[in-house]
């Protein structure tokens, strides 16, 4: 796999999410649909009104940066916690295992996918089913 490290850390903060639900590490989930709502509304807003560019991107970058680093809180404590032992034996296998995809498989990605935002026309958010938000940016033509 090209990006095995950027298919490591998601499908770690997909594990994280999923080990975590329903514990005292809601808050972390609570927050970060704050942070996510704060975003969504910067879009529109910006989507609305032909304002500043650079301040539009800077903004967005700062939510972003937010939710990541909170993301990253929520998997130190999902290591230290009672789930722990599970993120060892999944990092193991992780590390054992090469995810290699060669085709596309539409089964899969319609359960494990919500959705897909454009953004604007280089940038795509893919929605996990896991509340996990992932975007992308396109080449140039």
């Amino acid at each position: 796999m090209e990006n095995k490290g950027d298919f490591v850390q998601i499908f770690r903060k997909n594990v994280v999410t999923v080990l975590t639900q329903g514990t005292e590490d809601s808050e972390y989930t609570e927050e970060k649909k704050k942070l996510q709502k704060a975003l969504a509304e910067l879009i529109q807003e910006q989507a609305k009104s032909d304002g500043d560019e650079t301040a539009f991107e800077e903004r967005c970058q700062a939510i972003t940066a937010q939710i990541e680093a909170l993301e990253m809180k929520q998997i130190k404590a999902a290591s230290r916690g009672e789930n722990s032992r599970k993120m060892e034996e999944i990092e193991e296998f992780l590390k054992k295992v090469e995810p290699v995809l060669t085709e596309y498989d539409d089964k899969l990605v319609r359960q494990l996918i919500q959705n897909i935002n454009v953004v604007n026309a280089r940038r795509i958010e893919v929605v996990f089913k896991s509340g996990i938000t992932v975007e992308e940016m396109l080449p140039e033509d």
